[in-house]
């Protein structure tokens, strides 16, 4: 019989508003592919059908009582208003949002069938459109705008419960260090930062986060709900970004891994799961790209990292040499001859607090080289001090997991910069969890164990104030921008607006044009040389009062 005891029916609780939401939109993207090959594209019927079979999969992995499915179910709904209602908070200021990510949501908006049409930027052909379709449903939905970024937040609040509930299995009990983690493993810059944007690294993120929880979960009672987890994020991970078809591969193989180590065997239920979901993955939900970039052009992918402009001493820099400006870098944007710098981690500039955003070195922040030593400490102290006791209660899964996500980010071409390369955030905070002494001992090693939690606290705390000063950059963008237009459809002015590249690379002038519509200013698109004013530049393009309009 299930366990309704009170402490199971809360972990059953906040297992559920991970799983919910995750299957949730796993089985949308499924049918919607389904419906696109069958030309029958319906997404608010899909979605409710999709929500009613996520109850399904909540009921048959966790078995809640009633009551509790239905407390799951209101606070599952509540969590996507407040979802919405905080995506409409933040307009979308970034380069790659406004350019690709927005446009592709509302061109899906608009009845565009990836299936069999190609859409109209070059990016949107050969990208995943997973994450763009949950965007364009939550428009949909809200007939709104900004709101389209409410699924990044959902995915964010999704794994907060499942990644505190899966280190629980393996630390060993609900501890002032548990706790302390499970927040470090939210306040990733990337991902912060990333909610107020369409763009997509930090959905990665999560659902890096979500994956990983999901196979520490299998050889706990929670063997379904890990099932689950491994399979929806892997889904999306790999219909969200290329780079999510990475760290998929890596996360899924090594949970094929361990399930090896654990069981012993073959882990054919497992391996079945994996083979089905990466069918479903390519066949039915990524149709575009994955099989049409190939049949289209020959090439296997069509976007690669060779697109990413790296800094000059970086380019035909080694792995480790590329990985250790992740870790150490000064937070700076080099582009083209510019050079990254490095810089010892306890060092700190006031360039590093202007803004985390979007940046292409340090992109974890000022103090993540301090944060990293604290957990290298940590983690050292603790092999030393409590090897033998990882083979107890799973705890080796501490260990193993940091492992590798140190060794896919050593592999990953582009490791120096931090939005692509975000899930390697989780792997300095495991080892503040990896098995030790009591923290009364007052053994050398639990002594360095204390000075490492120290460091990273003190990484966190430098970090978490410049990515708050990013942020609070952000809003004060937002809040200008938002006057400027006040004053303008006050005025009745007429507006230009002057694209900074060509609309099949960048389509930020038509979310403008959007924008300025919406505040009751109907403006014109043209070049430079029509401009009388300027207002500001945003994005890719400059927003101007046009001379040639009373």
């Amino acid at each position: 019989m299930p366990d309704h005891s009170r402490h199971e029916i809360l972990v059953k609780y906040g297992l559920s508003l991970g799983v919910w939401p995750i299957a949730f939109f796993s089985l949308f993207l499924a049918m919607t592919g389904v419906s696109r090959a069958l030309g029958t594209i319906a997404p608010l019927s899909t979605a409710a059908l999709a929500f009613v079979a996520a109850a399904w999969v909540v009921r048959w992995t966790l078995q809640p009582p009633w009551r509790v499915l239905l407390t799951s179910a209101a606070s599952v709904l509540l969590m996507a208003l407040i979802a919405v209602v905080w995506a409409t908070l933040w307009r979308d200021i970034s380069f790659d949002g406004q350019a690709i990510h927005f446009p592709s949501a509302l061109e899906i908006l608009d009845g565009l069938n990836p299936v069999t049409t190609r859409p109209s930027m070059y990016f949107s052909a050969v990208y995943p459109n997973g994450l763009w379709t949950l965007q364009a449903l939550f428009i949909s939905l809200t007939s709104g705008f900004e709101e389209g970024k409410a699924p990044a937040w959902i995915i964010a609040f999704s794994s907060i419960p499942l990644i505190t509930v899966a280190l629980r299995t393996w630390h060993g009990a609900w501890t002032r260090k548990l706790v302390i983690a499970a927040v470090l493993v939210q306040v990733n810059p990337v991902m912060l930062l990333q909610l107020t944007t369409f763009e997509l690294d930090g959905v990665v993120y999560s659902l890096a986060v979500i994956a990983v929880a999901g196979a520490m979960l299998l050889p706990t009672a929670y063997r379904r709900t890990g099932l689950v987890l491994v399979a929806g994020a892997s889904l999306l991970l790999i219909n969200t970004k290329i780079t999510g078809l990475y760290w998929a591969g890596c996360i899924v193989a090594t949970t094929l891994l361990q399930e090896w180590l654990s069981l012993r065997k073959l882990p054919t239920q497992l391996a079945s799961t994996v083979l089905l979901t990466l069918a479903v993955s390519v066949v039915v939900v990524g149709w575009r790209p994955y099989a049409t970039v190939p049949l289209e052009t020959g090439k296997l992918f069509g976007a690669s990292t060779e697109v990413v402009a790296a800094p000059a001493n970086l380019r035909e820099a080694d792995p480790l040499t590329k990985m250790s400006f992740l870790l150490f870098g000064k937070s700076s944007n080099p582009v083209g001859a510019e050079v990254a710098e490095l810089k010892w981690p306890w060092s700190l500039s006031a360039s590093e607090f202007v803004s985390l955003f979007d940046i292409r070195i340090g992109g974890f922040g000022p103090g993540f080289g301090l944060l990293t030593l604290g957990a290298l400490l940590v983690g050292v102290a603790s092999t030393r001090q409590a090897r033998r006791a990882w083979g107890q209660d799973n705890a080796w899964l501490g260990p193993f997991w940091t492992g590798v996500l140190v060794a896919a980010t050593l592999l990953f071409p582009v490791s120096w910069w931090a939005r692509l390369a975000a899930p390697f955030w989780l792997a300095v905070v495991l080892p503040l969890l990896w098995k030790s002494t009591p923290p009364t001992s007052k053994t050398p090693s639990a002594l360095v164990i204390r000075a490492g939690w120290a460091l990273a606290l003190g990484g966190f705390i430098v970090t978490s104030v410049a990515t708050v000063s990013t942020l609070q950059t952000v809003h004060a963008t937002n809040n200008a921008i938002s006057r400027v237009l006040d004053e303008v459809a006050l005025q009745n002015a007429a507006v230009r607006i002057v694209p900074g590249n060509s609309l099949d690379q960048d389509q930020t002038p038509l979310i403008w044009q959007q924008r300025l519509i919406r505040a009751s200013i109907f403006p014109r698109t043209g070049e430079a040389t029509g401009c009388q004013q300027d207002l500001f530049p945003i994005g890719s393009v400059r927003l101007c009062i046009d001379r040639d309009r009373p």
